[in-house]
């Protein structure tokens, strides 16, 4: 009886499993939509709760770069919840003091996910490349030649995109190397590190 009892034991501790949570995000965004949009059918894509990607729209957060810093430094330390990954995304626009914003986010651990002109510069790097300069309006009239009646407002936008994800990732590495020798991140135009987020967005493990 004491050799079974012990088994039985030894059994129970070699069954239980150790298992690691996911890695938890919190996503500031600029946009009301767009950007919120976007997040949510990548979170959609990988089965994911909201309690994984936490996406703050910026009619919540703020409109500046400076408020949705502000906003993720004080969203991460509330609830008693640890985020593994805190992004701030938002875009060069008419923006001030957009250098100021990137430096809080690196002192308070936070990322920043940057793109000038906008973040349609973003979708359209899915479609082409663009390496001179260009202006916001430009980069939606250039991006409806291949998405014909795009709105900010459109909810599937991941999921029309998705296939050529890795085209998009490929393009933006190329003029990341492009802009190698300006150092100065609202100096370039076009430049987008959308990438950074959605790539570590990918490769969440689902337990």
């Amino acid at each position: 009886m004491a050799r079974t009892k012990r088994k039985k034991a030894s059994d129970s501790r070699r069954v239980t499993p150790s298992i690691q949570p996911n890695k938890l995000y919190l996503i500031v965004c600029e946009g009301k939509k767009t950007e919120p949009y976007y997040f949510h059918g990548l979170r959609i894509s990988k089965r994911l709760s909201n309690a994984h990607i936490k996406i703050i729209p910026g009619d919540v957060a703020g409109t500046t770069p400076r408020k949705l810093v502000e906003f993720a430094k004080v969203e991460s330390s509330s609830n008693g919840v640890t985020f593994d990954e805190i992004w701030c995304v938002f875009d060069r626009d008419d923006h001030e003091k957009i250098d100021e914003a990137i430096n809080m986010a690196k002192d308070n651990g936070i990322l920043v996910a940057f793109s000038n002109p906008n973040f349609e510069l973003w979708f359209l790097k899915h479609y082409a490349d663009q390496t001179g300069y260009i202006d916001r309006k430009s980069v939606i009239q250039k991006l409806k030649r291949y998405m014909p009646g795009y709105t900010k407002a459109a909810r599937d936008i991941y999921e029309k995109l998705a296939v050529l994800q890795q085209d998009a990732i490929i393009r933006v590495r190329k003029l990341r190397k492009y802009h190698r020798d300006n150092q100065e991140p609202v100096t370039r135009n076009p430049s987008t590190n959308v990438d950074k987020l959605v790539s570590s967005l990918e490769n969440i493990k689902i337990l």
